[in-house]
């Protein structure tokens, strides 16, 4: 395949979402203003453990949410719908 072929491909992909909504991007969402800006930077500090943070939300009795450590892991990188890298 031809540089061009990819380009054009990659381009016509660009806006498609694929997958599952990202769970976490509904739940930040949800939050307050400052709770998110909180949130973000958890989801950005590389000392936090995808599976602490995980463990923690879901174990808070005020948010009705279940992340897993792959949940957390495929939004920090990237890897969700709103693309936004954070580690």
């Amino acid at each position: 395949m031809a540089i061009a072929e990819i380009t054009r491909k990659i381009q016509s992909d660009k806006g498609t979402v694929k997958g599952p909504p990202c769970t976490v991007c509904a739940f930040i969402g949800s939050l307050t203003d400052k709770e998110a800006v909180a949130l973000n930077e958890l989801l950005s500090d590389p000392a936090v453990r995808y599976s602490t943070l995980a463990e923690s939300i879901s174990d808070d009795p005020d948010y009705d949410v279940r992340f897993d450590a792959g949940t957390i892991s495929r939004h920090v990188r990237g890897r969700c719908s709103a693309r936004q890298k954070l580690r």
